[in-house]
């Protein structure tokens, strides 16, 4: 995750990433319940 936005040229905090993968696994969360 962390190299990935490194890549992409983001100026990467753990607090972000962190941030970022909560909100996206609660996205796949929500994904999956709505079946």
């Amino acid at each position: 995750m962390t190299g990935e936005l490194r890549r992409r040229g983001w100026t990467v905090n753990p607090k972000r990433v962190r941030r970022i993968m909560r909100e996206d696994n609660l996205l796949c969360l929500r994904r999956e319940s709505s079946w």
